[in-house]
């Protein structure tokens, strides 16, 4: 089972994304508050993460800088959800380098064809098994 990390302000909209993925057996953890969110990051391993730029108790931007380089750490894919497809605003969020960008509305199905992609196209990580040279 895969487990994402799910990130925002809008408590509807999480629960929204934890109910679809829990429908594709994606185990989804939500959380507004961008504390909390940096305490999950460090204490729990992650398949993916899908962050808004708008959080609870600090910047979204600051801490999405974060995550995306927790990320690259880890190895996993990096989904930025935008609240408007505002073009002043999308220069900033591409600074930001994620592996892909929504803007709410979200289409749940491109959401997750898009993670599925990523993850399937990702690069192996340095320590982990090639198992497809195994003979």
């Amino acid at each position: 089972m895969n487990k994402a990390l799910i990130l925002d302000s809008d408590l509807y909209f999480i629960k929204t994304l934890q109910m679809f993925f829990g429908r594709k057996n994606i185990e989804a953890i939500i959380c507004s508050d961008a504390l909390q969110a940096k305490d999950l990051m460090m204490n729990n391993e992650f398949d993916f993460i899908v962050s808004s730029t708008q959080l609870n108790h600090k910047s979204g931007l600051e801490l999405v800088s974060w995550l995306k380089i927790k990320s690259m750490e880890k190895n996993i894919p990096f989904i930025l959800i935008t609240p408007t497809n505002n073009p002043e605003m999308n220069a900033s969020y591409l600074d930001l380098e994620p592996d892909a960008i929504f803007h709410k509305p979200v289409d749940l199905q491109d959401l997750l064809t898009t993670i599925s992609n990523l993850q399937l196209n990702r690069p192996l990580k340095v320590n982990e098994p090639n198992l497809s040279r195994q003979s």
